[in-house]
């Protein structure tokens, strides 16, 4: 049963989706015949006659397929016939093409047709009173109609025009009047036919091109006999541009000077005016009228005006040529007016030196001023006129001469970062110099001086020419005798550049603090040791200075605070330690040491408390401790050795007994604690024995190696039970 259900359902499923799909198939409208579509429909009506004769009548079929051709035997058209209704007894109608049913043919003298047919017989008769109309294919089925308004028809004219009625392009219902309109252009029709509108066999179309641009050549022409047009943009979508329309006139849409011609289907055209030429400085405007494919007009569209001038231009109006301001000289600018010429399309500025024949020439476009570059600066003076260019390269004749000089009115400048101050150590002079580009011109003079050059007070201290890259070569500043210097350039011109402030180091670092001397005298030389502490700011290395004998003498340079001299015994020394600079600015002194060097005697000088405190101590003999004050002379006193500084541990002072029993005691302290540690050690070794021994269950095992014995012949080994496994079931 269960099976059973589920069968049902899935049947009722199945049969749903299939009604589905029938039903949009049977309430879809095909691709061929979508609703609100008509394949073929009445087109236009010619119900009045035309201008050649009131039987000139004609129906046109249209097919609105773009792809079907449609069969018309035995179509009928009802109210169109003397008989009642017409058949059509053959024929086709193409994809998007006409039908069209005629009462004359297109060769009748009765008829304005110049299309032939498709279907002629004189039986065709359509009413001056309305009388609804009905298009029904082979098997009577009604495909279209033309609906009436009580007996008036939806569109067309009975006057001295004749025009037809005629089908919408967007096909509507046939029987409504919003789908008809009356004819407004022609087409198909024979060219004497002036009064009649309509379009058999081609599309009803109501509406004119649009219009487009029309191109003259240019605002001016020096051609009197010529002028030449082009156009773009006219368009018509539904019946296209089949030709157009041009004149000529001084007004823009007025045609008073040509009248309109037909010139074709083409996008430009020349006029040719030979026998009447254009009038001189008149501006003429070419217009256009595009002719759609039923002989309508669009909009004239006009070209914005080409005026005729064969004549050079008026020269301008010079006002003034002057030095250009805040330059390095050079240059001038020249001004001037216009001279009121329409077709000026540029203007020409003339220069030359003053004494030369040529001149040389520079366009300025439309500006009504100029500057002229790369001249020569004042003494020399400049000749200039300006000349005016029309559209045709015609030239005026040239104004009179302006005289102008070029002046340097701009200050040099002095670029710091290019300017070299070398600061050497004393002894050697100072310098300062500039690399290329230090000024921005060349030509000019650097000045070196003591203070800003703005000061009453300065002092000149040196000058050099800069080179022609802006460069300066190098000039002493003295051996450290301006901590500053101020640098100024100035020009040919007199123009003074702004002035820089240069720092020259002359201020020596502190004195450093002389701290610590050891002398170490085992014989002839002694070894000195000096320490010292570096007060800065700016030290770069130091000298020690040492006076024996009344001569002061200076060692080598020291980069680090420590220093070892090697130095005759037996004489007396003051040493003190200078700092310099990485210029060479020397600091005034340190603190004195002044100590003998005696041979077997070591010597420690410290510096304590603002005093120097000596202590010797002999290479193996007693030490005593000296206080001196620096730098004439000290007192010493003897110190007990018990309550000297600490001596080094490897070198006791000789002969003091109390010492060798100090070393001996701790001697003995040591070889108790040497004991005591082999004891711990060995006690460690015994309680790590007993417990490897406890951990095997108390008892020592004995390993007993398998030594194989030889067995005789025939003889079973006997079987050694292994420990610790189960025996072998047998």
């Amino acid at each position: 049963m269960q099976r059973l259900k589920k069968l049902f359902v899935r049947f009722l499923v199945v049969l749903l989706a299939v009604q589905g799909q029938a039903a949009v198939w049977l309430f879809s409208p095909s691709a061929a015949h979508a609703a609100g579509t008509q394949e073929v429909v009445i087109n236009e009506i010619m119900w009045m006659g035309s201008e050649a004769s009131a039987a000139d009548e004609w129906i046109e079929l249209r097919n609105n397929s773009e792809t079907n051709t449609v069969d018309l035997t035995n179509w009928k058209l009802t109210n169109v016939s003397s008989g009642g209704d017409l058949v059509i007894p053959a024929g086709t109608i193409a994809p998007g093409g006409y039908f069209l049913i005629s009462n004359y043919d297109k060769t009748s003298a009765s008829s304005v047709l110049n299309v032939t047919p498709d279907y002629v017989t004189t039986t065709l008769q359509v009413g001056n009173s309305c009388l609804p109309i009905v298009l029904q294919d082979a098997a009577s089925t009604q495909v279209d109609e033309m609906g009436c308004n009580v007996a008036d028809y939806f569109g067309g004219t009975n006057t001295a025009t004749k025009a037809a009625l005629e089908r919408n392009a967007v096909i509507e219902d046939g029987a409504l009047a919003s789908s008809w309109h009356t004819g407004v252009g022609n087409a198909n029709l024979d060219a004497t036919a002036t009064n009649t509108l309509a379009t058999p066999k081609f599309v009803n179309d109501v509406t004119v091109a649009t219009a487009g641009t029309v191109m003259d050549g240019g605002d001016f022409t020096a051609v009197p006999t010529a002028l030449s047009a082009s156009w773009s943009g006219f368009a018509d979508p539904e019946s296209g541009v089949i030709s157009y329309l041009a004149g000529v006139g001084t007004t823009a849409g007025v045609n008073n000077t040509l009248a309109l011609t037909n010139v074709g289907n083409v996008l430009s055209y020349n006029f040719d005016f030979t026998g009447s030429p254009l009038s001189e400085n008149e501006t003429y405007f070419i217009n256009v009228i595009a002719v759609n494919g039923v002989n309508l007009l669009s909009n004239t569209a006009s070209s914005n005006g080409i005026t005729v001038n064969t004549s050079a231009p008026n020269a301008p109006v010079p006002l003034m040529a002057i030095d250009t301001p805040n330059d390095n000289g050079g240059s001038v600018t020249v001004y001037w007016q216009a001279g009121g010429s329409p077709d000026v399309t540029s203007y020409q500025v003339n220069y030359r030196k003053l004494g030369d024949v040529g001149f040389l020439n520079t366009n300025a476009g439309l500006n009504l001023s100029a500057v002229l570059t790369g001249l020569l600066n004042a003494p020399a003076t400049y000749e200039v006129t300006i000349e005016s260019i029309d559209f045709n390269n015609q030239h005026s004749v040239p104004t009179g001469i302006l005289q102008v000089q070029a002046l340097d009115n701009l200050a040099p400048i002095l670029d710091v970062n290019k300017v070299v101050i070398a600061q050497n150590k004393p002894g050697n002079s100072d310098t300062i110099g500039g690399n290329a580009g230090a000024s921005n011109e060349a030509g000019v003079t650097v000045y070196v001086f003591d203070r800003n050059p703005a000061e009453t007070t300065k002092v000149l201290i040196n000058s050099v020419m800069a080179n022609a890259d802006g460069s300066f070569s190098v000039m002493g500043l003295g051996d450290n005798r301006y901590a500053q210097v101020w640098v100024q350039l100035v020009d040919a011109a007199g123009n003074s550049s702004e002035a820089k402030a240069f720092t020259n180091d002359t201020v020596a670092p502190n004195a450093p603090t002389l701290n610590k001397s050891v002398a170490v005298c085992p014989d002839r030389p002694c070894r000195v040791t000096l320490e010292w502490t570096d007060n800065g700011p700016d030290t770069a290395y130091y000298k020690v200075s040492y006076v024996a004998g009344g001569v002061e003498k200076l060692s080598m340079e020291f980069t680090s605070t420590t220093a070892a001299l090697d130095l005759e015994g037996c004489a007396t020394y003051g040493f003190k330690v200078l700092a310099f600079d990485k210029y060479g600015n020397e600091s005034s002194s340190s603190n004195a040491f002044e100590f003998r060097l005696t041979p077997g005697v070591k010597t420690t000088v410290e510096f304590v408390d603002g005093k120097q405190v000596t202590k010797t101590e002999a290479l193996g003999g007693t030490r005593q401790v000296r206080r001196a004050s620096v730098p004439s002379g000290f007192s010493a006193e003897i110190i007990p050795p018990v309550q000297a500084s600490e001596p080094e541990a490897d070198k006791a002072p000789l002969g003091d007994d109390s010492a060798d029993g100090a070393a001996s005691d701790q001697d003995w302290v040591r070889i108790g604690v040497v004991i005591a540690l082999l004891l711990i050690i060995a006690g460690s070794f015994y309680a790590l024995s007993r417990s490897m021994r406890d951990g095997n269950g108390g008892t020592s095992k004995q390993v007993v190696k398998d030594v194989k014995t030889p067995v005789a012949a025939g003889t079973k080994r006997p079987r050694t039970k292994r420990r610790g496994r189960p025996a072998r079931r047998k």
